[in-house]
C-alpha cells in the first residue's frame, strides 16, 4: 500500500490496482488508558499543550473519559476502575516492539532539540534520548503512567509542521571533529579515535575491522552526550601488529582497554563490544568490574568459561574445513586473504551479511582449497558498505596485511587456559545484546539461548553479521536505551 498526505487528509492507494477505495481517511485520535484521569489531563497540558476539548462516559464499561485537542491532533484519555497496570516491557521503547498490536504515540514537532531540551529540563522522564536517520529526528519519552510517546521532526523538508528554528545536529561536522590519536599502552602502540563529551562509551570491532566500523554509531552517542572512543584493537589499524601470537590474547586486550582509561582518566565505562570484539568487552567486565558500568554484545554472545575452549568445543561439531580451524595454521590463510585485499573483504563482508541470499552462511575450506575463492560475491554494491567504504578497509589492510586479525583466532586455546579463575561466572555487570537472525553467530549451537541469557537481547529479523552497519539506525536505538536504563 502507498500512502499519499494531502493537508491531513490520507488517501489509500492499492498499488495492484488503480482504482482507490471509494472513501476517505484520516487520523482522529490515539485513545490511552490511564490510572487517574486528572492527573494524566494535566500531565498532556502542562508538557504537550494539549487542552480539554470535553469529557466523555460510558457507564457500560464503564469509564470516565476525555478528549484532549492540540491543533488537528487528538487523544482520548480513559480511566477504568479495574485496569491492569501497565507492563513494564511496553515502557522500553525496544522491549515494546516485541509484541504484536498498537504501540506508541507519536507526535511531529517543528524542532526536535528545543522539544527534547525544555522537556528534560522539567523532569520529563526520557525513555530514549534523539536519534536520526532516513531525514527523521525523534526521541521517546513516558508519560506520567508510563505510556510511550515519540515526538519525531522531518529534517528533510517533507514535514507537516514547520520548523521555527534551525536544528543544530550536523552528522557531517560531527564526524570531521573525531580525534585521532596514538599512546603506548603496555609497549603497544594502540590508535584510538574519540568524539564528544560527557560518559565515556569504548568500542571493540572485531575482524576484519577497524574503528571505522563504528561510524554509524559515533555520531549518536555524541549527539546525545556521550564521549565516544573507538579503538583499533592491536593488530588493526594504525595501532602495533606484535610479532608474536602470545601478545594477542584476551589478557592483553583487557590490558589495552584498562591501560586506555587510566591514560584517559577515565574511572568507569560502558563497553561495546562486536565479534571478536565481544571477548575483550566481556573480559573486561569479568576482571575488572570495578571499572565497567555495563558491556553490550553484538553478535556474539557472552558464554561463561566452561570445561572446553571453542576451538574444543566446535571439534566434531562443526565440518571438516570451519575457518576458525583454518585460520589456525599460520601463512597460509594470510597468504589466501592477502592475494587480493579488496576482493577478499568485499567477499568476507558479503557472505556474512544479510544480503547473501545462502544465510546463515557458514565458512568453510575445501582440501586443498582456500577461503575466498569459496566464498560468494556480490553481483552490486552493498546498501551497508559504500565503495569509500570499502575503500578505508582496503587501505588499512594492505599496509597491515592479516596477521593480527588472525592471530586473534590463534589465541583461543591461550585465552581458555588463562581465564580459568573465571570459570562458569556470569557477568557481573548490567549486559545487553543485539544480533541478527542471518548471522552464522546465532546459529551455533546454544548461542541464541546464551543471548537471551543476557537480559536485554534484541534479534534483528534479517541481519547479518555486520549489524551495527547492515542495521544502524536499530543498533543505536538499542544502544542508548541501554545507556539510558544504566543512569538509572
Amino acid at each position: 500500500m502507498a500512502a499519499l498526505q494531502d493537508f491531513g487528509t490520507l488517501h489509500l492507494i492499492d498499488e495492484r490496482s488503480s482504482l482507490p477505495p471509494p472513501f476517505q481517511v484520516r487520523a482522529h485520535h490515539c485513545g490511552i488508558s490511564v490510572p487517574d484521569l486528572e492527573r494524566s489531563i494535566a500531565w498532556y497540558r502542562d508538557h504537550l499543550g494539549f487542552g480539554l476539548e470535553y469529557r466523555t462516559s460510558m457507564p457500560m464499561v464503564p469509564f470516565e473519559g476525555a478528549f484532549l485537542r492540540r491543533g488537528e491532533t487528538r487523544i482520548e484519555l480513559f480511566e477504568l476502575p479495574d485496569a491492569t497496570v501497565m507492563p513494564a516491557e511496553r515502557r522500553d521503547p525496544v522491549t515494546d516492539l516485541r509484541t504484536h498490536g498498537t504501540k506508541h504515540l507519536a507526535l511531529e514537532v517543528d524542532n526536535l532539540d528545543t522539544a527534547f531540551q525544555w522537556l528534560s529540563s522539567r523532569g520529563v522522564d526520557i525513555a530514549m534520548p534523539p536519534f536520526e536517520a532516513h531525514g527523521l529526528a525523534g526521541c521517546y519519552i513516558r508519560d506520567c503512567d508510563g505510556t510511550l510517546i515519540e515526538l519525531l521532526e522531518h529534517r528533510d523538508g517533507r514535514g507537516l509542521v514547520q520548523p521555527s528554528q534551525p536544528s543544530t545536529f550536523n552528522k557531517e561536522k560531527n564526524m570531521t571533529e573525531l580525534r585521532h590519536h596514538h599512546i603506548e599502552i603496555n609497549r603497544c602502540k594502540i590508535h584510538y579515535v574519540e568524539a564528544g563529551e560527557g560518559p565515556a562509551v569504548i568500542l571493540c570491532h572485531g575482524f576484519p575491522e577497524l574503528w571505522y566500523s563504528w561510524r554509524h554509531q559515533i555520531p549518536a552517542l555524541v549527539r546525545n552526550g556521550y564521549r565516544a572512543i573507538a579503538l583499533d584493537m592491536r593488530g588493526h589499524g594504525e595501532s602495533d601488529v606484535p610479532q608474536d601470537v602470545e601478545s594477542f590474547g584476551v589478557v592483553h586486550t583487557v590490558g589495552d582497554v584498562v591501560g586506555l582509561m587510566d591514560a584517559l582518566s577515565i574511572e568507569k565505562a560502558v563497553l561495546v563490544g562486536h565479534d571478536a570484539g565481544t571477548s575483550t568487552a566481556y573480559n573486561t567486565a569479568l576482571m575488572r568490574p570495578d571499572r565497567v558500568l555495563g558491556v553490550m554484545g553484538l553478535s556474539v554472545p557472552y558464554i561463561p568459561r566452561g570445561p572446553k575452549s571453542i576451538l574444543e568445543a566446535f571439534e566434531g561439531a562443526v565440518p571438516p574445513g570451519f575457518y576458525m580451524q583454518y585460520f589456525q595454521k599460520p601463512g597460509i590463510p594470510e597468504k589466501d586473504l592477502e592475494r587480493d585485499v579488496r576482493e577478499t573483504l568485499r567477499r568476507l563482508f558479503f557472505a556474512n551479511s544479510g544480503l547473501n541470499p545462502n544465510v546463515p552462511f557458514l565458512m568453510t575450506v575445501p582440501e586443498g582449497g582456500n577461503l575466498i575463492d569459496g566464498l560468494p560475491a556480490p553481483s552490486a554494491g552493498m546498501d551497508f558498505l559504500s565503495e569509500a567504504d570499502l575503500d578505508v578497509y582496503a587501505q588499512a589492510y594492505s599496509r597491515t596485511g592479516f596477521r593480527g586479525g588472525l592471530n586473534g583466532y590463534r589465541v583461543f586455546q591461550q585465552n581458555w587456559e588463562h581465564t580459568a579463575p573465571w570459570n562458569g561466572m556470569p557477568l557481573p555487570v548490567p549486559s545487553a545484546y543485539v544480533g541478527g537472525t542471518a548471522d552464522t553467530v546465532l546459529h551455533f549451537p546454544g548461542f541464541r539461548e546464551a543471548a537471551q541469557a543476557m537480559g536485554r537481547a534484541l534479534f534483528l529479523e534479517g541481519a547479518g553479521h555486520w549489524i551495527q552497519a547492515e542495521r544502524a539506525q536499530e543498533v543505536n536505538m538499542a544502544l542508548l536505551a541501554f545507556l539510558q536504563m544504566l543512569k538509572k
